[in-house]
């Protein structure tokens, strides 16, 4: 004889708890990735300005020095 087999009742509220968990996943998520993409556009827009800078200070003292 077969044992018998366990049924696990799901709830509609367990349902509706479990989608907003996910949606709240996935927000954080998307909160993620938008932090990093500005903080990458901010430290590529720095560094891209103290180069230019640099170099131009660079080639000013390289060709007003006696």
């Amino acid at each position: 004889m077969k044992p018998p087999t366990s049924v696990s009742v799901v709830s509609p509220l367990d349902r509706d708890e479990e989608k907003g968990y996910e949606a709240h996943q996935e927000n954080d998520i998307n909160e993620w990735k938008l932090a990093a993409a500005v903080l990458d556009r901010t430290c590529a827009i720095a560094f891209t300005t103290i180069f230019v800078v640099g170099k131009f200070v660079f080639v000013i003292l390289l060709t007003t020095r006696p």
